[in-house]
């Protein structure tokens, strides 16, 4: 068992900027992936922050991550959840 909490970012909108840039001042925690349901947007934030990109739904069934950061537009946010 890892010291550090692994995070996938959900939602690659402007906002993740803040997330992707300050999740790595936090002792223990490692922003691993990110994901969009537009791809392209996914991959370019991916490509900028050195993480994995990935769809949506293999970010919230991936083994290697323990924490998803739901970004997501709020009318997402409940279908996102279930």
């Amino acid at each position: 068992m890892s010291d550090t909490l692994r995070l996938g970012v959900l939602g690659c909108g402007v906002i993740s900027d803040t997330y992707l840039t300050r999740a790595g001042e936090f002792a223990g925690l490692e922003v691993v992936a990110c994901a969009d349901i537009d791809q392209k947007r996914a991959q370019a934030q991916a490509s900028r922050y050195s993480v994995k990109a990935l769809d949506p739904e293999a970010l919230i069934a991936s083994p290697d991550i323990d924490l998803v950061i739901n970004l997501s537009p709020p009318t997402a946010h409940a279908a996102i959840g279930r």
